[in-house]
């Protein structure tokens, strides 16, 4: 027991650096903060010993000085700014109809695409490796059409926008790639498959901008 206490406090004073070194390099406290956590989630999958029977106290242990930070994703948060990012755009006077209408399919597809992430995330949260699955699989069938919307609404002329919406389409890929994967080791009990199928969704959330702020580029 004493030894496993101290293998878990190494384990979360060299995430607590990661996330302090990042930071300190200048990277944003978000940037940081998944960095540690994703550490934290490897090293606890890779020492676990059991597949993904993951130490509880690892898996689902969130430092008390970051919780609410944009690591973990706020729902009502992110959709409300995909909200404001439409209200901002139709403000600007530049903005066309064009232009406005285009982000307004990108908000309403991503929030469904939202409403799938953030399932999985409960579902998770939960430790219900049932109700895991079934959010996993609601993935597999409901994200692959809304990726082909996403894809069919016209492209932006603004180099920026148009980056913006390339990188998305990417997240929404690797996110349905990874939850496959995810759900997969779930069944097979596949640690390593399943430390990379996490550092991947926590890639497709970044590119996906689900986690950290949308992206005011519209």
């Amino acid at each position: 027991m004493w030894l496993k206490k101290k293998a878990l406090l190494i384990v979360l004073a060299v995430g607590a650096a990661i996330f302090v070194i990042t930071w300190a390099v200048g990277q944003p406290i978000w940037q940081a903060a998944v960095f540690a956590v994703g550490f934290l989630i490897v090293a606890a999958i890779v020492g676990g010993g059991s597949g993904l029977l993951i130490p509880e106290g690892i898996l689902h242990w969130t430092p008390p000085r970051l919780r609410g930070t944009p690591k973990e994703p706020a729902k009502d948060e992110y959709f409300k700014k995909l909200d404001d990012e439409v209200v901002i755009l139709s403000a600007k006077r530049r903005a066309t109809t064009e232009d406005i209408s285009r982000l307004r399919d990108c908000t309403r597809v991503m929030k469904e695409v939202g409403e799938l992430v953030f399932t999985v995330h409960e579902s998770v949260k939960s430790k219900d490796r049932a109700e895991e699955l079934r959010s996993l699989r609601e993935v597999g069938k409901r994200l692959p059409p809304l990726i082909v919307e996403f894809r069919n609404i016209p492209e932006p002329t603004d180099d920026k926008a148009k980056q913006t919406m390339e990188r998305q389409a990417r997240g929404m890929d690797l996110y349905l790639e990874a939850c496959a994967d995810f759900a997969q080791a779930i069944e097979n009990g596949d640690g390593d498959l399943a430390a990379r199928a996490a550092m991947q969704i926590t890639q497709a959330l970044d590119f996906m901008d689900i986690i950290g702020r949308p992206s005011s580029s519209f």
